[in-house]
């Protein structure tokens, strides 16, 4: 290696090493105000929100750990600062700190697979929404996702703890690492992670998307219809039935009073046109149902986007780490691809604050609030 070249694979570490100092630092920020606002009792009607919440908890516990694993010890090997407390910790902690970080990792994945499977049942049957996807049931689930991450990682206390840089040397530094006799069956147990939290919620994660998008485009499309040709006077007396009716399914709204209004829409031309005060109420009503509409689509919308920032994300991670096993880690083109797609990975921690910032109007007007002077 020429000194140009030794010169550039410096550089390339020095940005590496501040990009994802910075990065993590703001995910675990992002992350925290997430956690205070979605807690707030504005957001907990929402079972939604308490998918939101738990994921912004998951993430950042991966941040923090990831923080002291990586990011200071990279800066250790660099400046020998001293920053790296992971690896000079005690057994207990280097195998409980890596036990968390592969389980808030997967945990973090399946998390957003659930919300999306919710989000295409209130997509796809609206009025059974307020049975199925309740908060309780939410709680269930996600202690569930809790117990899953940790049975699933049960190999962790036994294939890391703290080892000598020279084996030679029981004074020299120690590093949190997987233990050197348990290196030739560990990449097994890494394929069943890349598969676990990677390959499987891909596919699930994918494949809903693409259902909950068909279906908001082909009410949409319903509803651009029925706006071009509208409805006989008779039955817009009634309130707007069908129209409100297609926007549940639109928004994936939750209300019982559209199976009663749908049956409304059933009356015959014959019958008188309701009283003043009558059409005063179901105008009334398809206000509320539109208000509440909007809010499930903005919902629909912020679930659409932290789950296609997962996939975006996380594929190039996924195709360079597979090239790199294929050529057995041995290339280092590869190699250093891989390290920069791990900073495009780490960003799906953090970037769903940004997320929510831009979807989110009452988001926003929570955190003002939380800011204000």
């Amino acid at each position: 290696m020429t000194l140009y070249d030794s010169n550039q694979v410096r550089l390339t570490q020095h940005v590496l090493i501040y990009l994802t100092f910075i990065l993590t630092t703001f995910g675990i920020f992002g992350n925290i105000l997430v956690i205070i606002i979605f807690y707030s009792p504005k957001f907990h009607k929402q079972s939604t929100h308490l998918y939101l919440s738990t994921l912004a908890l998951s993430d950042v516990c991966f941040l923090i750990i990831n923080l002291f694993e990586d990011t200071f010890r990279n800066l250790d090997t660099l400046y020998n600062s001293h920053l790296g407390f992971l690896d000079r910790s005690t057994q207990f902690i280097c195998i409980a700190a890596q036990y968390i970080r592969n389980s808030t990792r997967l945990s973090s994945s399946w998390i957003i697979v659930s919300f999306t499977i919710e989000r295409l049942i209130a997509v796809y049957y609206p009025l059974k929404r307020k049975i199925i996807c309740r908060r309780k049931e939410a709680r269930y689930l996600l202690f569930g996702i809790f117990v899953m991450t940790l049975c699933f990682n049960i190999n962790v206390p036994f294939h890391y703890g703290l080892i000598h840089t020279d084996n030679n040397s029981t004074s020299s530094p120690t590093v949190c690492d997987v233990l050197q006799k348990y290196r030739p069956i560990y990449m097994r147990f890494a394929i069943a992670t890349m598969i676990s939290v990677y390959l499987i919620p891909f596919l699930i994660i994918g494949f809903g998307n693409m259902l909950i998008i068909i279906r908001l485009s082909r009410s949409k499309q319903l509803l651009n219809n029925m706006d071009k040709n509208p409805e006989p006077n008779g039955l817009e007396s009634v309130g707007g039935t069908s129209l409100r009716y297609n926007d549940s399914i639109l928004s994936g709204s939750n209300n019982y009073e559209h199976s009663a209004l749908l049956n409304k829409s059933h009356l015959t031309l014959e019958e008188s046109v309701p009283p003043h005060n009558q059409v005063l109420s179901n105008k009334h009503q398809t206000f509320q149902t539109h208000l509440k509409g909007g809010t499930q689509r903005k919902i629909t919308l912020t679930l659409l986007l932290v789950s296609w920032s997962f996939l975006l994300l996380n594929t190039p991670y996924c195709i360079l780490w597979l090239l790199n096993y294929i050529h057995k880690f041995e290339n280092e083109n590869l190699k250093t691809l891989k390290e920069l797609t791990e900073l495009l990975m780490l960003t799906n921690f953090c970037i769903n604050f940004i997320l929510y910032c831009l979807s989110g109007k009452l988001f926003r007007a929570h955190l003002k609030y939380l800011f204000r002077c």
